[in-house]
C-alpha cells in the first residue's frame, strides 16, 4: 500500500521525467531551426548579401 510519502516520491518521479522529455523535446526544435537556418544560408547566399549591403546603404544615408 502506498503511504503519504510514497506517494510524494511517485509524483516527484513523474516531475522529473516530464521536465526531461520538456529539455529534450526543446533541444530538438533547437537543433531543427539551426539545421534550417544553415539550409537556408546555403540556398540563398547571394540573397544575403544583397541585403546585408541594402541595410549599409540605409544606415549610410541616415548617418549623413
Amino acid at each position: 500500500m502506498f503511504t503519504h510519502t510514497d506517494w510524494l516520491i511517485h509524483l516527484e518521479h513523474h516531475k522529473d521525467l516530464l521536465r526531461e522529455a520538456e529539455k529534450e523535446r526543446l533541444a530538438k526544435t533547437a537543433l531543427s531551426a539551426l539545421r534550417a537556418r544553415k539550409a537556408e544560408k546555403k540556398a540563398n547566399p547571394q540573397q544575403i548579401e544583397r541585403s546585408k549591403s541594402q541595410t549599409a546603404r540605409c544606415c549610410k544615408t541616415v548617418a549623413v
